[in-house]
């Protein structure tokens, strides 16, 4: 018997065909931006008065080891691109997205769950004080266990953070980000997650 399409939307079960999508990124790009993160922790908060004034983007990554539906054992990589506006206002406003989002097996990334979730998600947060925090929320979607169900997830990460100097001064913002997503399939950064990211 054929379920219903109204069920299988219910469920969050988009679509009765398809493969999921290919890696972007993999466990040697997670290595890799994990060092950078690392690397930034290290950075010296930039004094406040130091901070350029006017509005700066911001292009780095995010890491994080996850659950999937809680089986650990999976990595979690994504682009991150935030706009801070430095002005007059404080709090000012911080924008941006994260995606280019990949789900990789910690052990095998070959393995059948590693790939690229669809969706992105948008973030929207202050900043003030040289210190920033936001939420980033969207709907990402995967096809699970081969099966051929695009499965969707809400989701919603927390991201905090400071205004850190490398070269120039407030270059770099460095901080944590965790959450979790819900929906047909479940998914949950396990603490480690940070992210970096460096101005244009």
């Amino acid at each position: 018997m054929t379920r219903p399409f109204y069920i299988l939307t219910a469920l969050g079960l988009l679509a009765a065909c398809g493969d999921p999508l290919p890696l972007t990124a993999d466990r040697s790009d997670y290595s890799d931006a994990v060092l950078n993160n690392k690397a930034a922790s290290l950075l010296e908060p930039t004094v406040v008065n130091d901070i350029p004034s006017g509005r700066a983007t911001y292009e780095g990554q995010f890491t994080s080891s996850a659950l999937l539906n809680d089986d650990s054992g999976y990595l979690m990589i994504g682009d991150v691109e935030l706009t801070a506006d430095f002005g007059s206002n404080n709090p000012a406003a911080v924008r941006g997205e994260i995606d280019d989002i990949n789900l990789i097996d910690r052990f095998n990334s070959e393995r059948r769950n590693s790939q690229e979730l669809k969706g992105s998600l948008d973030v929207d947060g202050v900043t003030s004080l040289g210190e920033f925090n936001a939420s980033a929320r969207g709907d990402l979607t995967a096809v699970l266990n081969n099966d051929g169900f695009l499965r969707e997830s809400n989701v919603d990460l927390d991201l905090n953070g400071t205004v850190v100097t490398d070269i120039d001064e407030a270059d770099t913002l460095y901080g944590t980000i965790d959450g979790e997503g819900r929906g047909a399939f479940d998914l949950e950064l396990t603490g480690d997650g940070r992210f970096t990211a460096y101005r244009d």
